[in-house]
């Protein structure tokens, strides 16, 4: 197990839903795996795959979590392949770009259908004052 596991997902579907995706997340893992509360972070605005690695990112800054190790992002099969095309040049990488205005991170290697790595960038702490969902 992982010394810790950051659950990421807003109130996103279906539109408008009282529910958080990390927070139904957050019980369903200490619920069904027993996991304890202090090993879950969470992120309960992100709204999507961009702001979910970026508010994360912002996480681990914030509590000193280690950003020179690299982190796993684990997802399905769609979103592992979505991420992998990371690049500046590539879909998601122009998404970060055009959304964020930065790559929330330094870098990011495919390592299975289900699994990218990942290092966390220091540009992800900047806050955008014109997006009034930015927390």
């Amino acid at each position: 197990l992982a010394p810790l596991i950051a659950l990421s997902g807003g109130h996103v579907h279906p539109d408008r839903t009282p529910y958080s995706e990390a927070i139904e997340m957050k019980h369903y893992l200490m619920q069904r795996y027993s996991l304890p509360e202090n090993v879950l972070i969470v992120d309960p605005h992100a709204r999507h795959t961009t702001t979910n690695l970026r508010n994360v990112a912002r996480q681990m800054f914030r509590y000193g979590i280690p950003t020179d190790r690299p982190s796993l992002i684990t997802t399905d099969l769609f979103q592992t392949a979505y991420i992998a095309g990371a690049g500046p040049d590539e879909i998601y990488g122009k998404r970060c770009l055009a959304e964020l205005g930065f790559l929330p991170y330094q870098g990011l290697t495919n390592l299975d259908t289900l699994d990218n790595c990942w290092l966390p960038s220091a540009e992800s702490t900047q806050q955008d004052a014109s997006d009034l969902l930015d927390p």
